[in-house]
């Protein structure tokens, strides 16, 4: 949030540009039925798709039988030892490289902790994080999730108008408020009612009104 007060406060200085989405990771479930469809879905969308189930050309995922087939049973001890067995390491970087380069993360409901670490670090890392719910228990901390779809169409049209704005650069560039409303969306534009609502959306126009919807929202002062 720091980070985000800071890029606001200087909004002159940050080239804001729209973010183009291309790159997904899914996150989920070994027992999800219906993550194999968003995989499928999200690449006729025109997204290029992590697949954790088949994550390269004739791999089809970690798994901890690979390990040992009586993992259920492992004590304690024997499972942080087998965190660092070769193949443990081999799965694990294969999904760790594919978070840092996806541009955005899908987490599909219901899953467990390995999928919730996978989101967590995406949203950490600034990445545009949409969750695809399904029946089970709320959860509170879902709020730092920019997106909380209830569809797969709600998803993808969530992924196809984030925006995220570069880094603050040293030298001041110049920015035409004229033009700034068509590269930065007001965040009513991208957030659930339940997390944002704009005052005043038809008036919502160009620099001064989406700044200070921006502002609003982080709680930055002028």
């Amino acid at each position: 949030m720091r980070n985000a007060k800071q890029d606001l406060a200087r909004l002159d200085e940050i080239d804001c540009s729209v973010a183009t989405i291309k790159n997904i990771y899914v996150a989920s479930s070994w027992r999800n039925q219906i993550q194999q469809e968003v995989v499928k879905d999200l690449r006729a969308a025109g997204f290029e798709v992590y697949d954790f189930k088949n994550p390269a050309e004739g791999n089809n995922g970690f798994k901890w039988s690979d390990i040992d087939p009586d993992w259920q049973n492992w004590t304690p001890e024997q499972f942080r030892e087998s965190l660092r067995h070769p193949i443990a390491a081999r799965g694990f970087n294969l999904d760790m490289d594919a978070l840092r380069w996806c541009d955005a993360c899908v987490l599909v409901m219901p899953c467990g902790r390995s999928a919730h670490l996978e989101a967590g670090y995406a949203i950490g890392a600034g990445k545009p994080t949409a969750i695809l719910l399904s029946d089970g228990e709320p959860e509170l901390m879902y709020r730092m999730a920019p997106s909380i779809c209830l569809s797969i169409e709600e998803v993808i049209n969530f992924l196809r108008v984030t925006w995220r704005p570069t880094p603050p650069v040293k030298e001041s560039l110049t920015v035409d408020p004229s033009t700034l409303a068509a590269h930065i969306p007001c965040p009513a534009d991208i957030l659930p009612d339940s997390v944002f609502s704009c005052d005043d959306i038809t008036n919502c126009h160009g620099r001064e009104g989406i700044t200070a919807c921006w502002r609003r929202l982080l709680g930055v002062e002028r």
